[in-house]
């Protein structure tokens, strides 16, 4: 009963949010594609530019920080649920070295993914929110 009221509460946040069903179907973002963290928990990222994209076969996560490399393997057995686990970082210290790992542990809480073209949000049901948006360029 408790899981169902968690899945809940995050249909709900997701709804309110104006994330709705992605377009083009219940399918991964375009692999190849580079996407830049755009907003954490709602609020602008300023932890220096992070950029991820997504393997061909959307079963792997890899990316840069302002400090280090990072990658990941997604497991989405049920899209829109999804795990993101066995997070790995070059980690390489810097002056956001702090905010990075922030980031890191934010998508190792991952149980959720939202994908339109022109956004990806992962969320979790601690409430997290990592929203992403194609990079430029």
């Amino acid at each position: 009963m408790r899981q169902i009221a968690i899945i809940s509460a995050l249909t709900a946040v997701l709804a309110a949010s104006g994330c709705g069903a992605p377009t083009g179907g219940s399918t991964p973002a375009e692999s190849g594609k580079v996407w830049r963290l755009n907003t954490v928990d709602n609020m602008p990222f300023n932890g220096g530019e992070i950029t991820m994209s997504l393997s061909k076969d959307g079963k792997q996560i890899s990316g840069q920080g302002p400090c280090s490399a990072f990658s990941g393997d997604i497991v989405n057995k049920h899209y829109p649920a999804v795990r993101i686990v066995n997070i790995q970082s070059s980690d390489t210290t810097c002056a956001l070295s702090g905010k990075e790992h922030d980031f890191l542990q934010a998508l190792g809480a991952v149980t959720g993914q939202i994908t339109r073209d022109d956004i990806i949000v992962f969320s979790s049901t601690s409430g997290r929110r990592l929203e992403f948006v194609p990079a430029l360029g």
